[in-house]
């Protein structure tokens, strides 16, 4: 093999490798990113858990998370995912004081696979 086709070869050895790896990198970033909001989601969780025990009562689907920054009990920054996307409440049935509590991924729209799957979390 000539020292010109070597280079070649090496070079192209080396694109796939830095892919891969590019790849590998990503991927840890979004696992990162679904731990973090998956820690928030549960933040978020005990905050409605302690709103539950003040008033009795989860708030409506139209306060949203926002009734819950406005009572003190989460910061503004405490609303959005790891994405920068706004985390998803909504109280199901209020007698049964049910709620769905998620993010909706990389992708901020529902549904998804991988890193754009929904994170769902905590309703009692």
């Amino acid at each position: 093999m000539s020292p010109k086709h070597l280079l070649w070869s090496l070079a192209a050895v080396g694109v796939v490798a830095a892919a891969g790896a590019g790849y590998f990198l990503l991927s840890g970033v979004d696992d990162a990113r679904e731990k973090a909001t998956l820690i928030q989601l549960k933040k978020t969780a005990s905050a409605l858990e302690a709103f539950y025990s003040d008033y009795r009562r989860y708030p409506t689907t139209t306060e949203g998370l926002a009734q819950l920054r406005v009572a003190g009990y989460l910061a503004d920054s405490a609303l959005s995912d790891a994405w920068g996307h706004p985390l998803h409440y909504e109280l199901i049935e209020s007698r049964s004081n049910t709620y769905r509590l998620r993010s909706l991924g990389a992708d901020g729209t529902p549904a998804g696979v991988g890193p754009d799957a929904d994170i769902t979390c905590c309703s009692p």
